[in-house]
């Protein structure tokens, strides 16, 4: 999916998707696994901490296989369609 940053949103980029994604949808979306290839230090938040880690991992670990309802939407921008954050 292409990407630009746009200045407008603090430098943070967007994904950009087909025109036919405007619009709210409801979704369920299921965690079914983890995993932290390059050590959890990268899980730790911007100080790598390994406690921070193992919380949030143990966090992780108790919301597998659950499922959760929500609604996404997505808007029409000068560059193309953006997911609505």
């Amino acid at each position: 999916l292409p990407s630009r940053s746009s200045g407008l949103s603090g430098g943070i980029d967007n994904f950009y998707f087909p025109s036919w994604m405007e619009g709210e949808w409801d979704v369920i979306q299921t965690l079914v696994s983890t995993q932290t290839p390059l050590g959890i230090k990268y899980v730790g938040g911007p100080s790598g901490s390994e406690e921070i880690a193992r919380k949030s991992l143990k966090e992780q670990d108790a919301q597998l296989n659950r499922s959760v309802s929500l609604r996404l939407r997505f808007i029409k921008t000068k560059w193309g369609v953006a997911e609505d954050r």
